[in-house]
């Protein structure tokens, strides 16, 4: 699949930049410093690369950064996050696809609880 991938100059210079395996990380910060770019354009540049099929990792919790995975368990691992943020999100557009449109009505029996208090 990766060999019809076209990476810009950017986009090959940033993942050039961006550690493989767990143990090591890389900033958004970090890389916006090295390439002289806000952290708005890292993140995008991030994005583009992860949608053209390169496994861009981040760590969230400990150790926030960028890094590449070098086996399938470490990408099984560093999808795990992504999965389960999906599958949040899918919550709530179900819940919002369900929801009843009287919501007004939520307020006003919050205005009646609030002139009882």
């Amino acid at each position: 699949m990766l060999d019809t991938v076209f990476l810009t100059q950017r986009e090959k210079a940033v993942l050039k930049r961006i550690p493989k395996g767990t143990k090591d990380k890389i900033t958004r910060k970090e890389l916006s410093k090295l390439f002289n770019a806000s952290e708005r354009t890292v993140k995008d540049i991030i994005y583009h690369l992860r949608k053209k099929g390169i496994p861009v990792m981040a760590n969230r919790e400990n150790g926030h950064g960028y890094w590449l995975p070098t086996t399938r368990k470490e990408l099984h691992e560093g999808l795990s996050p992504y999965k389960k943020q999906v599958e949040e999100e899918l919550n709530i557009l179900n819940a919002m696809t369900h929801s009843s449109l009287d919501y007004e009505k939520l307020l006003e029996d919050e205005q009646m609880e609030e002139v009882e208090k």
